[in-house]
């Protein structure tokens, strides 16, 4: 395997973690996932500034300064989203800082190259596939929307929030009932594709 690959791997895997790390009870589990993510964040946010500096208007001094406030930023920011409806003062703090977004703010937009690559994800992800279940259920839960394909080749799921057709109180059982389904018909969970996969 190559070192890029498997850097590759072990940043999904990573991501995955971060995206699991909500879901747990505890505020102290390992929060590598969620370094690394705010690292290549702040990398980014810093190269997007290189012009600005390169120009004159960010000293060197003041850029050792800035990145590591940058830091900090991104990675407290995620925190509190993920962990907002367990503490009170996170709520407060999320909210805050919500209503502090300027009105005149710009919405944020892909450079072109990652916007191209954006619209042909977004094209593949539209394409029509013939995906028949055996599961009567499961095909009803195909058409309702449920469970869709992605562009990645595997099965996804709407958020247990979103599911249409469910009562409230019975997500999580109809979660479990559609996985149970996939697992029956041979699908598994692959955590670099954040959906399941066919075996057969």
């Amino acid at each position: 395997m190559s070192r890029r690959w498997d850097s590759n791997l072990r940043l999904n895997a990573l991501y995955y973690k971060l995206l699991q790390y909500g879901k747990k009870k505890s505020a102290t589990n390992d929060t590598a996932a969620l370094k690394l993510i705010t690292k290549i964040i702040a990398i980014v946010v810093r190269n997007n500034m290189e012009d600005f500096h390169a120009g004159g208007n960010l000293s060197d001094r003041q850029m050792a300064k800035l990145n590591p406030l940058i830091r900090e930023g991104i990675f407290n920011a995620p925190f509190a989203i993920i962990h907002g409806d367990k503490d009170d003062y996170l709520k407060q703090y999320i909210g805050y800082h919500l209503q502090s977004i300027p009105n005149y703010w710009e919405d944020p937009e892909l450079i072109a190259k990652l916007q191209a690559v954006c619209d042909k994800l977004q094209t593949a992800n539209s394409a029509k596939r013939e995906i028949r279940f055996k599961s009567e259920f499961l095909m009803e839960q195909y058409e309702l929307g449920n469970i869709y394909p992605a562009y990645n080749g595997s099965i996804q799921l709407l958020g247990a929030f979103d599911f249409k057709g469910v009562d409230y109180d019975h997500r999580k059982k109809h979660k479990d009932k559609i996985t149970y389904q996939l697992r029956k018909e041979g699908y598994f969970y692959s955590i670099y594709h954040d959906g399941y996969l066919n075996t057969k």
